[in-house]
């Protein structure tokens, strides 16, 4: 999948508060994109996730998910591009209404898409 690495994906998504909550028309939505995933054998892989915000990105930033296994917590929180311009990263959320695959967030990972958190406090 050709993912690029774009800033700002997120600042269009509704507000939490504003989203709707799941009504039945998204039920059988979700399960049809089940059917697909359960088509492809790949519903151990794939989800879902509710897009929404909670606060907007600067044009410089994405989500970096960081994980703390000792204190078992996991953080996503904004960093500026220059902050990974150099690391190794995947995404772990996409959004797909736009013209290509959009990802919102990232882990980071080796060189080997091995994945790193960071050993830095959450």
């Amino acid at each position: 999948m050709k993912t690029e690495l774009r800033p700002m994906n997120w600042n269009d998504l509704p507000d939490i508060a504003d989203v709707e909550h799941l009504t039945e028309r998204d039920e059988k939505c979700v399960d049809e994109i089940r059917a697909v995933l359960e088509r492809y054998n790949r519903t151990s892989k794939f989800g879902i996730t509710l897009l929404h915000s909670h606060f907007s990105l600067a044009d410089d930033e994405v989500f970096l998910e960081h994980c703390d296994t000792e204190q078992r917590i996991l953080l996503t929180r904004p960093v500026k591009l220059s902050e990974i311009k150099n690391r190794h990263y995947r995404p772990t959320v996409w959004r797909f209404d736009g013209a290509a695959n959009q990802a919102c967030s990232y882990c980071p990972t080796d060189r080997d898409g091995n994945h790193l958190g960071y050993k830095e406090p959450c």
